[in-house]
């Protein structure tokens, strides 16, 4: 599985969906509590350019926001119809 790293601050709605959803597919993640660490906030400032979070990190793509969708394809999970996700080489 690829490495999976989450930018997030602590009262971030976003941010706790993301980490749930990705537990109970049960995918391991670093988190980054970007309101703790001034160098972390200049990392999503770098790789977004913005400062907007949830920022996941998968492999070497960046998803800014809760997308189910965009976390399914990265992962080959699941998406709603049940379909797996197929990579397109």
């Amino acid at each position: 599985m690829k490495q999976v790293t989450i930018y997030t601050t602590h009262n971030c709605a976003y941010c706790n969906a993301v980490k749930m959803y990705l537990k109970q597919k049960g995918v391991k993640y670093t988190e980054f509590d970007i309101s703790r660490d001034l160098k972390k906030q200049l990392e999503v400032a770098k790789l977004t350019g913005q400062s907007s979070i949830p920022v996941v990190i998968i492999g070497n793509k960046v998803i800014t926001g809760f997308d189910i969708q965009q976390l399914n394809k990265l992962l080959g999970l699941q998406d709603f119809t049940g379909k797996k996700n197929r990579k397109i080489l």
